[in-house]
Order: structure tokens, then sequence, then C-alpha cells
């Protein structure tokens, strides 16, 4: 897509003009102080100011008091002539750091809230300028109005280079290096491009400082490639210098002004990108945003059409239906002096297709992999192309969206939907014309949100959707209600949680926003972010393939399938627009009385057979062999048999498109006679054969689409089942147009039904097409569902109150398993879970302990000191409530915890392949490791240490060697070694994580801990009971009331909601957390996971062992955590003592790292990460053996 931008709008034209003849006051230059640093703005005269906030122009860098100098005078006066500020901060030489990065939010938000300035600057950077305005704008891109670059530095590793940058980062230049995709700013424009700022850049096509190949021009071609708008001005002969132009040039003078001022940048819809497909013989929208009242003009295929954009900034013209071609031409729109122009652009069929995963399925992990690769191939391409929409969710529908790689060619086939292809692929078989997929989809998503509001709105059934939806928009009576019962929720859960928490319990769940709000893949949120602005993109129809996330809803589904099609009609102006989609498949192992996902299919056919212009494809006969896995590899003939239904109904081609459809059936003494309807061309019934698609191994007869003949065959999933609904397999026999079923089980039949289980592999009635006949299921009559059998509603009721409802437990705490080790020579504590009230009697060595369970359902008992002991002994702990728990082979020795790397954990002995194992076995060593890859949570666990069970239950294991259970880790063996002393056992508790030690800490160490004051407030923000989080709440409220004053006003207005604010409501502040990451810098959380459940377990001492992972990014910052975790350790364990030992890097492997200044200090130093931890673990043990 080529973009012209000379940049003359009206407004712009005029300020100009004005200009030239006008003298500005000079405005005084006011200088304050953000965050201790240096800050200026420069307010334009009263004479010039806008209504509403102050627009503003964000200059860098501020380098001490002489920048911005006299050389900007001319620009700044004409920003100042059109009313808008300039400001910047001086954060030093910190080249886009996050330090840096932190000031200059410290400044937009003193701009923003107290000074009142605009909302969205323009940033203006000049020089290394550069690399601290873009950082801030890729992490704040929906608050950026565009980017003004003076030849601005884009690329680190070109200026200042990495080894001088690194510092400024806490970091050496090899951890820079390593890291810099995630600071380089040619390398963080995804998120500016999806926001669609806007960039112009003056550069020098002489600049040795800052090379054009390195920076602008590099970034251009990045931003380029994802659609972003950037317009870059070489200046021939020019380098890094303070050539007068530089500030005196009229076009980024010009588009700052506009960008400042909110003028709406011209662009086209979001399908509208090069290599687009447009849908034939119809009239075809096209539409885009500009200056409002400019007059846009497009041209295309000889036709020229206009229009005037109205005064939000759209406008929207129709060209006249075209006729398919397969020439790839020009659109070309233009306004005034601005055109922007798509190449590639071709006229064929256009198809939508959404769904969840197994839309999304790419075709290069499908069987349709033969197929995209030989569309990739050919000498002369083959026009059929995908659009896909990228990732996102949206309160309120947008009109505008991104689509990262925009319309791809068919050479990239094996990265478009499986389905989609296959569809695609037999359209332009037979219709030899181009063919275009509009794309939306995304994995385990409900239909519900991809359904637009007006969906459920319009249906009687799905009010309540309806409701969930207004009550999430703030321009609704609805959503006024609901936010004020939420905020009273919020501050009663507040005092109830900090009731419970001062007693010993733990917070209460947080209130959900009102509505959708808090539900990323609520209502109509997939709809609005990634449907509603490609409406009114023409297409021919849509594609669908959901399911799976819904299979649980039974026939309200129907309804909800309803509520989508309908809803995209209206959107879409097409009341007959056509929707083909596919029947869910086979899952789980084969059993006919397991109905799995037979129940949605049921609902499937019950909107399939009450809908026009509706087609549903069976594929309960397509699966693999294995049908267990939810994403079947057979995608091509799914989408095939999609494309006949449009092929007959859209394209009016004589092809047979669907199966038997169950019609009616009578019932005589104990026979029961079928009929079925057949829509289009198919013959009669048979019983037919194809096979499964892994059956194509074996041959190319193994496995044939559509299903051949095989009379000899018997038909299979035919039942009966009497007034008692217990249902039997039955003899079935095609007589002409009927099935005839009988079952000698079921004399006298009340119900009938065919291929109804979650895998009816095998079921072979079809029509004389090949194609299958749909399932059913009928009793008394009616279409059968679950939730009309009362005897299943108990059953699941019965099942899920068996699973999740209060029962009685009794829960000894993670250690206390069978060959455990516990402390000698000190108190004991045993401790667990269990139903309150009860009363806990444990019983070990001759010792007899009670205790009551509280109303957290917390108990403990504290044995009295015990000497060491070889020999395994039982501990009984029982309950009140007839439960018991035996841990068997209980031995009292030396107990270690052992934290650090995750090397710890990772690295095992084991024999080298044939040959045999040195090292002897120590039998009196146990070592307990966790199995689960979980090392982190938000809050403490204490009822057990896994997320999960079975394979995912650690268990003590003794270091005999003896094949039993896993080998020891390396660390444990070879300190155990050391410090164990003769007839003395030892147990090893071994604990790695890829976290600092900070994260190792409990909150009640936190509290106290120097230095980390900011990460104990943040921490505190998870503590209703906190004096931080109590603010918290009543500034939350505040907020999100301003957030709802502010889209309120902006929907009834007509306005378009800002992307920040409609992604999202305000969240409430708390700790970070990030589900799909591993590693966490965040205080507390692993130790919530890995040593809350632990604790208060006796133990002689802690050992930590680092790898690069357990430095913190700010290595300034690591000695003072660990600090603070050693010297928590006693409090943690509830001991007067804790030994602790550890290992340390030297100055040489982590630069300025220092001595811990701990009481004790026994460590070992290392100069390189060690590939073994045996070294260390040996060293470490005749430390703690010599103390």
């Amino acid at each position: 897509m080529k973009r012209n931008w000379i940049i003359c709008l009206a407004l712009i034209s005029l300020l100009s003009t004005t200009l030239c003849g006008q003298t500005t006051n000079a405005a005084d230059r006011e200088n304050f102080t953000v965050a201790d640093h240096p800050a200026f703005v420069l307010e334009p005269p009263e004479s010039s100011r806008v209504d509403g906030p102050m627009p503003w122009v964000w200059y860098a860098p501020t380098l001490g008091k002489g920048l911005p100098g006299g050389a900007g005078k001319w620009m700044f006066e004409r920003l100042h002539a059109a009313g808008i500020a300039i400001a910047g901060v001086d954060v030093g030489e910190s080249y886009g750091s996050p330090t840096g990065r932190a000031i200059y939010q410290k400044l937009y938000e003193e701009l923003t809230k107290n000074r009142g300035c605009g909302k969205k600057p323009v940033l203006l950077a000049r020089s290394r300028g550069g690399l601290m305005l873009y950082s801030w704008a890729n992490e704040h891109p929906e608050s950026v109005g565009g980017v003004a670059g003076i030849y601005p530095v884009c690329n680190i590793a070109s200026y200042p280079g990495i080894a001088r940058a690194a510092p400024a980062y806490g970091m050496t230049a090899k951890e820079l290096e390593a890291k810099l995709p995630l600071f380089n700013p040619v390398d963080q424009l995804e998120k500016l491009a999806a926001a669609r700022v806007p960039i112009f850049h003056l550069q020098g096509d002489s600049d040795r400082v800052v090379p054009h190949e390195k920076n602008t021009g590099l970034l251009a071609e990045r931003y380029e490639a994802l659609h972003g708008p950037i317009k870059v001005e070489l200046i021939k002969g020019q380098g890094h210098n303070m050539w007068a132009g530089w500030f005196t040039s009229e076009r980024l003078t010009n588009f700052m002004i506009a960008r400042a001022l909110g003028v709406p940048s011209f662009e086209l819809g979001t399908p509208f990108v090069d290599n687009a497909v447009l849908q034939r013989g119809m009239p075809v929208p096209v539409w885009g945003w500009n200056k409002a009242g400019s007059k846009v003009t497009v041209t295309f295929a000889g036709q020229t059409k206009t229009a005037t954009a109205n005064d939000k900034g759209k406008w929207m013209l129709a060209l006249d239906p075209l006729r398919a071609s397969t020439e790839e031409r020009e659109l070309k729109a233009t306004s005034g002096n601005e055109s922007i122009t798509l190449s590639g652009v071709l006229v064929g069929e256009v198809w939508f297709s959404s769904g969840q995963s197994n839309m999304d399925w790419t075709a290069g992990r499908s069987n349709c992999r033969d197929l995209a690769n030989s569309l990739a191939r050919p000498k002369d391409e083959v026009p059929i192309r995908e659009f896909n929409v990228d990732i996102g969710s949206s309160l309120y529908p947008k009109n505008r969206t991104t689509s990262k790689e925009g319309w791809k060619r068919s050479k990239a086939a094996g990265n478009f939907s499986a389905l989609s292809l296959a569809f695609a692929s037999e359209l332009y078989n037979e219709l030899k014309v181009p063919i275009g997929i509009v794309r939306s989809t995304h994995g385990a998503t409900p239909i519900e949100t991809w359904t637009a509001y007006e969906g459920f709105a319009d249906h009687p059934k799905l009010q309540d959707i309806a409701l969930r939806v207004r009550q999430s928009n703030p321009a609704t009576n609805d959503a006024e209600a609901a936010f004020a019962t939420y905020f009273d929720d919020l501050k009663d859960w507040q005092k109830q949680s900090e009731d419970l928490l001062n007693r010993g319990g733990s917070a209460l769940p947080r209130p959900k926003l009102p509505g959708i709000a808090d539900d990323w893949k609520g209502a109509s949120r997939m709809f609005n972010e990634k449907i509603a602005p490609l409406v009114p993109y023409a297409i021919r129809g849509s594609i669908w393939c959901q399911g799976e996330s819904n299979s649980s809803d039974g026939k309200i589904y129907a309804a909800k399938m309803d509520a989508l099609i309908n809803g995209w009609r209206k959107h879409w102006g097409n009341p007959d627009l056509p929707l083909y989609f596919t029947q869910l498949q086979c899952y789980g192992e084969p059993n006919s009385n397991n109905v799995g996902f037979a129940d949605l299919r049921e609902a499937q056919t019950l909107f399939f057979l009450n809908s026009k212009h509706v087609g549903m494809v069976a594929q309960h006969d397509l699966n693999p062999a294995r049908p267990q896995g939810i994403h079947p590899y057979n995608k091509l003939d799914p989408g095939k048999r999609m494309a006949r239904w449009a092929l007959a109904n859209d394209y009016g081609r004589d092809v047979a498109y669907v199966g038997p459809i169950y019609k009616s059936h009578t019932i005589k003494g104990d026979t029961v006679r079928i009929q079925f309807e057949q829509r289009g061309p198919g013959g009669g019934l048979m019983v037919g054969s194809k096979g499964m698609e892994a059956d194509a191994k074996q041959g190319p007869d193994a496995f044939v689409e559509p299903a051949r003949e095989t009379p000899n065959e018997r038909l299979k999933h035919f039942r009966l089942a009497g007034k008692d609904k217990v249902w039997h397999d039955a003899e079935a026999v095609i007589e002409g147009d009927e099935v005839v079923v009988r079952s000698k089980a079921v004399p006298n039949p009340a119900g009938v039904q065919y291929a109804y289980n979650n895998s009816p592999i095998g079921a072979n009635l079809y029509n004389k097409a090949g194609l299958p006949a749909l399932p059913f299921s009928y009793f008394d009559g009616r279409q059968m569902f679950n939730e009309d059998d009362p005897k299943i509603v108990a059953a699941a009721k019965a099942e899920a109150e068996r699973r999740w409802g209060k029962k009685t437990y009794l829960l000894p705490s993670t250690l206390f398993r069978d060959r455990c080790v516990v402390q000698r020579d000190l108190p004991i504590p045993v401790w667990g879970h269990g139903v309150p009230g009860s009363e806990i009697t444990v019983a070990f060595a001759g010792q007899t302990k009670k205790a009551k369970v509280d109303e957290f359902e917390r108990w403990i008992v504290t044995l009295d000191p015990l000497p060491a002991a070889t020999k395994g002994r039982d501990l009984v702990i029982r309950s009140s409530v007839n439960e018991e728990r035996l841990v068997r082979d209980v031995l009292v020795g030396d107990v270690w915890i052992i934290t650090g790397s995750r090397q710890l954990d990772r690295d095992l002995i084991r024999p080298a392949k044939d040959k045999p194992l040195e090292l002897k076995a120590l039998p009196l060593v146990r070592e307990f490791r966790i199995k689960t890859k979980a090392r982190r949570f938000r809050i403490p666990r204490k009822l057990r240490m896994e997320i999960g069970g079975g394979r995912y239950l650690a268990s003590w294991q003794a270091a005999d060697f003896d094949d039993v259970g896993d080998p020891p880790s390396v660390v444990a063996y070879h300190f155990a070694s050391q410090v164990q002393q003769p007839d003395i056992p030892v147990g090893i508790v071994t604990l790695g994580a890829e976290n600092p030690p900070i994260t190792w800490v409990s909150h009640k160490a936190m509290q106290t801990a120097a230095g980390f004051e900011k990460e104990r407030d943040e921490l505190n923000l998870g503590y209703p009971n906190s004096d931080v989080c109590k603010l918290a709440v009543n500034e939350y409220i505040d907020t999100v009331k301003q957030y709802n004053k502010e889209v309120a006003t902006l929907l009834k207005s007509g306005d378009q909601i800002p992307q920040q604010l409609a992604a999202a409501m305000p969240v409430f502040p708390e700790p970070y957390y990030n589900h799909w990451v591993a590693r966490t810098e965040t205080p507390t959380h692993t130790y919530n996971f890995c040593l809350s459940p632990l604790t208060p377990f006796a133990i002689r001492g802690a050992v930590w062992i680092p790898g690069k992972d357990n430095i913190s990014t700010d290595t300034l910052k690591y000695v003072p955590s660990l600090e603070v975790f050693a010297t928590s350790l006693p409090g943690m364990f509830g001991q007067k003592d804790v030994a602790f030992f550890y290992a340390h890097p030297a100055d040489s492997l982590v630069e300025g790292i220092t001595i811990p200044n701990l009481d004790v200090p026994v460590f070992l130093e290392f100069e390189k990460w060690p590939k073994s931890l045996e070294n260390i673990a040996v060293g470490l043990g005749k430390m703690a053996r010599d103390r």
C-alpha cells in the first residue's frame, strides 16, 4: 500500500497562511521538577488556547536547561498559534531504559492529571530523543497522537551502541545484547502499528551518526510491513546537524498540528490493504476516515466514486457491482493532495470465516498440508487469499482493528485456516474465480463472544446475556445500577476480608466487575474487536466452526446460534446472509452410553432444521481413528463439505450437499420405521463405508470421500428404548426410503436414536451420493436433550456434588508423606487441614497429641523433641469424623531445605549407558522434590503444594539407587554425603525456581524488609487488611467512575472509543502476576508456592544456590533481597535459629555484586555458572558439617 502525504488539510492551510504574517507572543517557559528531574512546559498564549484539554507536543531530548533551544523558534511559534503546548523532561542519558521511561510516565501523569493537557500528545523526537520517546510510546501506544522525528535514533545497536547503553539499563553489554529486542525501537513496533499511530520522520541521506538504513529506514520498512502509517522524507545532502530546515519544515509542523488537534488521518477501513479480494456481482462498500467535510474519491476498475467525511470523519461509498477478475489492479483513494493506493486487488468471491480453534487451526498442521504446498508451488499463482484479524477483545463495537499479515497470498497457504482453505479451494476448482477468506478466529472461545449485542437483544431466550452486555456499557441504566451494587460489594469485600485476615484466615475472592467487563472472552467482545470493524465489507456468506467451548449448553445453544447469525445479518444488512457450519466431531473413547458431544450436536441440528439459508456439515465419520484429540487432523473433508453447500445453494451447481436428515418415525408393535428428508440430489439410502482419516496410510482405497456403498454390511449405531429410557443396540435395515429398526430387548419402543454418543465411529448410514446421515435422538416423538431427562439431570447434580461439594476430609501437610524425615532434637510441628470443629489425634514414637480444627479448616500439634532414629515408624493421624491418615516409615534426623536454581531439581544422578554407577547408596538419605512445573502463586498455598495430582504428587525418595522411584538430585546427594553423621538420617527438600530471593520471602517478612518499601506497598495491594489496599479500593472506585463517565460521553455522542478504553475497564491494582510465564520478580510469589506449604516444618538449616535466573533484573537488588530472605528464615519456620549456607557469584561473573551483610556469613564463591552443581554441593556440605 502506497501513501502519498503532502499534508495540506483545510485547517492547516488556514493556520499556515495566517502564520506567514503573524507574530505570536512568546510564551514563558515554566520550569518544574518531576521525580527530581528538571522539566518544562511552554504553554500557548491565552489568545490561541483551544476549548477542552490543551494539546501538546512532547519534545526530546532535554539534556540540561539549554534544550529545546532557539533553533525550534519558528516551529514552536506555529504550534503555539494552533493552541499547542511544548513540554519535556530531562532524563539524562537513559537511552530508552526502564528508568527513563518511568520518569517519562511521571511527566505524562503530571501534565494530563494536574496541568490540563490532553491524553494524546504528539512526540517530537530529535536524535537520541528517538530512543527515549519510542520506548515510552511502545508501552503506551494508545496515548500517542503521532510521532514526529528529526533524524531520530531508532536502533540502540547503531547509536549509542550496546556497550555504551548497557549501564543505563543496569546490565552488562552481553545481557543487553541478549535482551535487545525487548527494548529496541525497531524491534518494538507491533503495538504502535496495531494502534495505527502515524509516524513522520525527516532524515538526512548523509547522516553518519544515525545512518538512515539502520534507523529510520529500518523502522519504516518494518512499520510498513505491519501496515502502520508512516511517511519518511529523506533530505539530500544533509547529515546529523543543526540545519535550519529541520525546524522550518512545513510538512513536519503541519503533521504535528493535525495530530495534536486530533484531525483524523486519511485512511481506509481495516480490510482495504494490498492484495485484497473484492466481492463480485454486488455493490462493494469502501470506507475510511478523513477530516470532517473533506471529499474523498475512489477509483477502481474504471469506476470513480466520491464521498464526503461526516462530522466524525467517517466516509463511505459503494462501487457498482464488479465482474470477477484475476487481473491484479490498483484501487486508489484520493483526498486533496493525499492518496492511498492498494496494489494487487482481485475481484471474485469473498467469504467470512469464524469460530474457535478448529477454525483457527492452520493448514500446515492438518491434512490440508499437501493442498497448501500445491498452492504455494505453481509459477502462476492460484488466486486464493486470506485476511486474518489480529488477536483482541473489546467491550464496545470498534470501527478499526488490525491484521499484521494483511491479505496473504496463496504462497502462504500453509498459514491459512485449514477448514477455510479447503472450502476456498473447492470453490475455486469449480468457479475458477478468485476466492477471498476474511477470517476472525480465536481458540477456546464460546459462541457468545462472537455474537453481536443485537443478536442477544432480539432473542427472547437470551435476555440474560443481553443484560450482561448492557451492565458493562456505562451509557445504559443497567450499568448505572450494576456499578452502584459493585462499588458497595467492593467495600464490603474489603471489610469482610480484613476481618478474616486479622483472624488468621484468607481474603475472600474480590468481586468481579459487572457484566462482561472482567471476561476477556465475554459476550460480544470478540465481535466488537474482530468482526464489527470488518462490516460492511462485501461478502457472499459465512462459514463457522465452534461448539467445544459450549459443549455443555444443551438446546439453548440453538438459540445462541440463532442470535449469532441474526446479529451478523443485521450488521451486514443482509437478512439472507448464508451460514454454513460444521457439526461437532467425535471426541473421546467410543462408548454408546456416553452422550458427550452428542447433546450439542442435537442443538446444532435443532438450529439447522429451523433456520433459513443455513447448512450443517456432519463430520462424525471423518475423524481419525484416535478421536481423543479435540483438534481432528482431517480439516480437508469438512471444508469440502461446507463448499458443497455453497456450490449448491449460492452458485446453482447440481451437486449433492447433505446426507439423509431425520424427518419422522412411526412405531407399530416392536418396529420403528424412520423416514428421511433428502435435500438436493443424493438419491436414496445406502449402507456405506469410507474408512477413517488415519486409515489413509494403508492406501488410497482405505479412506475415501464420499463414501462407497457396502450392501453386505449391517447398519450400526441405531438404538431403541422403552418407557424406561434404557437404551439398547438395535438391528436396522434399509427398506426403500425408510430404515426399519427392531430390538428384542425393547418389545415396546418409545425412543429411537442414531449415532447419538460421544464418538459414533463406524456409523454407516449414507445417501447414494456418499454423504452421511445426520445423527438424531427422539423419545416420545420429541427431539431428546439431556436437560429434558430428570434422571440425567439428577445424576449430573449428584456427580457435581460428589466432585465439588463439601465433604469430610483429613489432609496432612505436604511433607507428611510416606518415608518422610522429621527434625531431631527440636519440637516437631505436625499440621494440616480438616473439617472445622473436628478433633485431630496425632500419634508417633510413643507420643499422642490432640488439637481442634479451627474455623479455617486448619489444625496443628507439636510433638516433643525426639532423638535421631534410623528405624522407620508410622505417624498416625486420626479425625473424629472417621478419617485416618497413615504416614509410613518416618525417620528422625536432620532436615535441610535447599533453594535457588531450577537446576537443583533438574540435574538427577543417572548412570551412563552400559556403565555401573560408582556412587555408593545412602539409604538413610531421603529427598523430597517438586514434580510440577509451577513455582509461583499469588497467595500462600497451605492445603498442599501441588496443582494437580497423580504423577505430579511429590514423594520422599531414598538415595539408594534401587530403581524404585526417581534417583536423587546431584545437589541433594552430594550435600547430604557431606553433612550426614553416623546413624543420623538426612532429609533434603529440594526446591528450585528461576526467581530471585525476594520472591522467596513471606508476606510477613516483607513488612519489615528495608529497601523494599515500594515492593511491599505493591504487594500489600493484594491484602485487604493493609492501609495500601484500603486506599486503593476508594481510589479504584473513583477511577472506574471517571472511566464510566468518559466512556458514556463518547458512546452517547457516537464517538469511537479509544483502544485503551475499549480493550478493558480499569483493573484493580494488584501485585504483578503473569500466569503464562515461569519466572517472576514479585515478592512472596515463590514463597507462596514452594515454602508456604512446608512451614512450620522443623529444619536444621537452609541452603541457597543461585543460577542465572535467580539474579534480579536490577542486579543491585540481588544482594539486599538475599539478605532479607536469609534473615526471614527463623520466623518463616518458627524457630529461634536456622543455619544458612549459600553459594555466591563472584564480581567477575555478576558485575557490581557485593557480599551480603549477614551475621554469620558462610558462603562459597564461584566464578562461572556451573554445568554441574556437584562441587558446590560438596563445598557447602563441608561448611555445614564443620559448623
